[in-house]
């Protein structure tokens, strides 16, 4: 009988010791749920914060375990169906918070505004509050089980000391099992809040050393917290501001002035909306030195709409105040009318050059659209321009090949030269215009161009008249030679070689003459030119005369232009590439070309005699020539025949030469 109560009276005390282990498990289990949901949200935060994604590290490492616990917490409760239902009640309410954190983690990758929003809707701390609420029942429940089981166990314990002094010892034992581990649970709990603790310092860490300030204004309108980075830039210690200053003393006097006149005006929308952005500011430092700022607030308010402070953020505006100035520095220093436009059209700043050029005041511009500087009969074409410019934005001249026009404040319209630059500030696509007054320039262009034609009609008339008395003096020189040599002294015929010598240069100098007046008035006709065929048929004329030149020809792209005259072109830098490098012991004659978007660049470069750069001015001008006639034969025209041809095709010729290594000619044509 004594050994039956016995093992009745043990088995039961077991079996309390064991219910009160599996509540300890599933209070441990609800601890570590808790724990983990505090991880989601001290990952979210973190992250939102910094934008770093270290900070979701124990939000990662929460998740899957978080599921786990919440698993278990429903197996441990399968004794008691109201705590199951809590329990799932506890699986949807955590699924709900992931979500939530989730969205919130996304839309901080958008922005910080898109985060920040979704904190202050106060969603996720509906949740979590709901989390610890039901933890809190199921906890409640669980201690008043512990409670009755202790009363129970206290029962059975005194029943058996007062019967069985044997079982005591035995009792001792499994109570000091149950004391070591709810005393080991207690440790783990420890532990788990200075770790959390630890997360609230880095928390504080990070917002203290933010790269920007963070101050919060109480309802009293004194300073109710603010960052270690704002103290930095004010001079203040925290004691010194915390409840003592208000947000308008941090600002300068007109600053102050600004926010007080906005506040009052626009505080019922900041009730409203909640929310300035973009407001700037000169703060006032400790020492009296003062700081441009941008702030953007926050405003918190309670259930009842009443207002509980403020949270702002302050950036430093320093930099892009300090690049504004010598921006507007450089736009006033500017010898030509600087305009920004917007993309809509409307003139956002003017210099004063743009005031003296269009004859308005520079605040009666602001504002206005750019084609009031517009003749009225151009304005339609100018919109389209416009529109253009800014679906492809790049710097370039305007209307080039156009004579643009502009007009004045008074009616009167000018010669304009216009150079577009495109220019992005905070998001905005702009253009700057600078404007010039060419008036003069293209009368005069004008007046010398007809005198070009001019001169060029005067030249081809005398070149073409002296033809025929020329081809009289070789021919009746010949004639002398030829049918009195036996009666000519060595002298006279000598005299007559000279002569006939002499008028067969003339005559090529006038047919090059001729042939430089022609080229500028002939047509050009543009089509596409086989360049590679056109070198190498040049190159076959000119290798049967001078078979020990190398030439190394290049792959060469087609063009467009008039192909007799680029064939003119190449004959003429192919023959004076072979003419100044025939001295050479090797001579070597390389052709190739270069292009990208808008140029095809073609060149020829040989090993010759080369020349001083300080004399390429001279290079492409008629009759100008860099060696002597003894030296080199040629007439001078040869390269001002390939510059104006090269300038009829819109293109651009030049030269790089070094005195006895060489030169190279390059001439370059638009690709369409």
């Amino acid at each position: 009988m004594l050994g039956l109560f016995s093992y009745f009276s043990i088995s039961q005390l077991i079996e309390v010791t064991e219910k009160r282990l599996r509540i300890s498990t599933i209070q441990q289990t609800c601890e570590q749920i808790l724990k983990d949901v505090i991880d989601i949200e001290t990952g979210q935060r973190g992250y939102v914060l910094t934008f770093d994604q270290r900070y979701l590290q124990p939000y990662n490492q929460a998740l899957s375990p978080l599921r786990a616990q919440v698993a278990l917490l429903e197996t441990q409760l399968q004794y008691s169906p109201s705590m199951v239902s809590k329990a799932q009640r506890l699986s949807m309410l955590i699924e709900d918070r992931i979500e939530h954190a989730q969205r919130i983690i996304i839309a901080r990758a958008e922005g910080f505004e898109g985060a920040r929003q979704l904190i202050v809707e106060g969603k996720g701390m509906e949740i979590t509050d709901s989390i610890r609420y039901t933890i809190e029942q199921i906890q409640q429940y669980t201690e008043l089980e512990i409670g009755q089981l202790q009363n129970l166990s206290d029962t059975r314990l005194a029943t058996m000391q007062y019967t069985f002094t044997a079982l005591a010892f035995g009792m001792v034992i499994i109570i000091g099992a149950l004391f070591y581990t709810i005393n080991t649970q207690l440790k783990y709990r420890i532990q788990t809040e200075a770790k959390l603790r630890e997360k609230i310092v880095e928390v504080q860490e990070l917002y203290d050393h933010a790269p920007c300030g963070y101050l919060s204004v109480r309802q009293d309108i004194y300073l109710g917290a603010i960052n270690q980075t704002l103290l930095n830039w004010l001079g203040y210690q925290r004691e010194e501001v915390i409840g003592k200053l208000k947000f308008e003393d941090l600002l300068t006097h007109q600053s102050r002035e600004i926010f007080l006149e906005s506040f009052e005006k626009d505080f019922e929308k900041y009730k409203r909306e909640g929310i300035v952005n973009g407001l700037e500011f000169n703060f006032l430092r400790k020492d009296g030195s003062e700081f441009p700022v941008v702030v953007n607030s926050m405003a918190v308010f309670d259930e009842q709409g009443q207002f509980l402070q403020s949270r702002t953020t302050v950036f430093d505006n320093t930099e892009r105040v300090k690049n504004e100035t010598k921006f507007r520095s450089v736009l006033e220093s500017s010898p030509d009318a600087m305009l920004i436009v917007g993309q809509q059209g409307k003139i956002q700043l003017a210099n004063h050059q743009a005031e003296k050029l269009f004859g308005y005041a520079r605040a009666d511009m602001i504002g206005q659209s750019i084609e009031v500087l517009v003749p009225e009969e151009f304005r339609n074409a100018h919109v389209k321009h416009r529109s253009s410019f800014f679906e492809s934005p790049q710097r370039r001249p305007m209307g080039e090949g156009i004579n643009l026009m502009a007009l004045r404040a008074n009616g009167g319209s000018f010669a304009a030269e216009i150079s577009l630059s495109p220019l992005k500030l905070d998001d905005e696509l702009l253009v700057i215009a600078a404007i010039r007054d060419v008036t003069a320039n293209r009368e005069a262009k004008e007046k010398i161009t007809k005198l070009n034609k001019e001169l060029e009609s005067f030249t081809y008339s005398v070149s073409h008249d002296l033809r025929a008395p020329l081809r009289s003096i070789h021919g009746y020189a010949q004639i002398l030679k030829e049918d009195f040599v036996a009666e000519l002294s060595p002298e006279a015929i000598q005299t007559l070689d000279t002569i006939i010598r002499n008028a067969s240069k003339m005559g090529t100098l006038i047919d090059d003459l001729l042939e430089f007046s022609r080229m500028s008035r002939r047509e050009v006709f543009r089509d596409k030119v086989n360049v590679q065929e056109l070198v190498d048929q040049v190159i076959e004329e000119r290798v049967s005369k001078d078979t020990n030149i190398e030439f190394n020809c290049l792959k060469l792209e087609a063009t467009l232009g008039d192909k007799n005259m680029l064939r003119q072109v190449w004959f003429n830098l192919i023959d004076n590439a072979i003419k100044y490098s025939g001295k050479h012991e090797s001579p070597r004659v390389e052709i190739g070309c270069l292009s990208d978007s808008q140029w095809v660049t073609y060149y020829v470069r040989d090993n010759g005699a080369g020349f001083d750069m300080k004399y390429a001015a001279k290079l492409f001008g008629v009759f100008q020539r860099l060696h002597k006639m003894n030296e080199f034969e040629g007439t001078g025209v040869g390269l001002a025949l390939v510059k104006r041809i090269i300038d009829r095709h819109n293109g651009q010729v030049w030269a790089e030469a070094e005195v006895n290594k060489g030169a190279t000619f390059y001439f370059k044509l638009p690709q369409s």
